[in-house]
């Protein structure tokens, strides 16, 4: 993992939002080549970012489930005529939750590639194309980039709070709720004392320097095959 990309962190972080938004939004070719972008991606920086992206996609499983759930009972596969299971209707979401653990993984590449100052100064630079004052811009990109730095906190918060058992413990199902709701309690409990002990931090951000304009190349030679496929 001692590659990086050399983009410069504004084109980077249009580049991954062009990808996400041709596998969120794509469909036959399009989807398929935001995949095989994100997957090239991986393979030149090396796999081990895809590990330390699995934790965060296996989180979102049970909310896969329910994707699934849905598609089967509600999606377009259905005939139409009352609740009934359709596996075309599975078919479909099984490439919708493909498609968000995709996007799961390139924005875990993006944090994990690109550093919270280059962050800020990313969506700072993007926000700049909207009709928004300077003040209110800089206000747009600290809340984005201090909540995606509340990322890790919050796992390691859960990660010491989630209840445990030893292996083969048998409990029932109302007793497996309880020890999850209290495990949620207390880790709101705990993010809100440590936000109240907290002390105000000063941030300093270097001067937002545009990037070269050859490397505008990249974003835009991307969303121009997305269209063409």
């Amino acid at each position: 993992m001692d590659k990086e990309l050399t983009l410069h962190p504004v084109v980077r972080v249009t580049s991954l939002i062009v990808a996400a938004t041709a596998i969120a939004l794509g469909d036959g070719y399009v989807l398929a080549s935001g995949l095989l972008l994100l997957f090239a991606l991986y393979y030149y920086l090396g796999f081990g970012y895809l590990r330390a992206a699995w934790p965060f996609i296996r989180r979102l499983r049970w909310f896969f489930v329910s994707i699934l759930i849905l598609y089967g009972f509600f999606g377009p596969g259905g005939s139409g005529s009352g609740l009934q299971f359709s596996w075309a209707g599975v078919g479909d979401g099984l490439i919708r939750v493909g498609a968000l653990a995709a996007i799961a993984a390139a924005v875990s590449l993006m944090l994990q590639t690109t550093a919270r100052d280059d962050l800020f100064r990313a969506i700072y630079f993007l926000a700049s194309a909207l009709p928004l004052g300077r003040e209110i811009r800089a206000r747009l990109a600290l809340r984005i980039t201090l909540t995606l730095d509340a990322v890790d906190q919050v796992r390691a918060t859960w990660d010491a709070h989630r209840p445990t058992r030893t292996p083969g413990e048998r409990v029932t199902l109302r007793a497996r709720i309880g020890e999850w709701s209290g495990a949620m309690s207390q880790m709101l409990d705990f993010a809100i004392a440590q936000a109240d002990a907290q002390a105000p931090r000063e941030l300093t951000i270097a001067q937002v320097r545009p990037p070269p304009a050859w490397q505008w190349l990249v974003p835009l030679g991307l969303a121009v095959l997305f269209a063409v496929l």
